[in-house]
């Protein structure tokens, strides 16, 4: 099977192919932005992260599903861009 563009966004576990793919991918369950919600509004609150953080994180996650979304359903796909400069003759 050919690992997709978006696996480190998806929550497929079976998408790993080793440790570090596992962690990657525990990031994005529903759990892991539960907590990352969680813990990103109480530092708002304290005053230690600023005001919106906890928007921010969410809106982050919100824009990963989406991305994941169009993958799977081949809307787009990545670009890889590369800029280069004709040596001078």
């Amino acid at each position: 099977m050919v690992t997709p563009w978006y696996y480190p966004l998806d929550e497929d576990l079976r998408m790993a192919g080793s440790i570090g793919d596992v962690l990657t991918i525990a990031r994005m369950t529903e759990l892991s932005r539960y907590l990352a919600h969680g813990v990103a509004g109480g530092l708002e609150k304290i005053s230690i992260a600023p005001k919106g953080t906890e928007k921010t994180a969410d809106s982050l996650g919100y824009t990963g599903d989406c991305l994941v979304a169009c993958g799977k359903e081949r809307v787009v796909t990545p670009m890889f861009e590369m800029i280069a400069m004709k040596p001078a003759a």
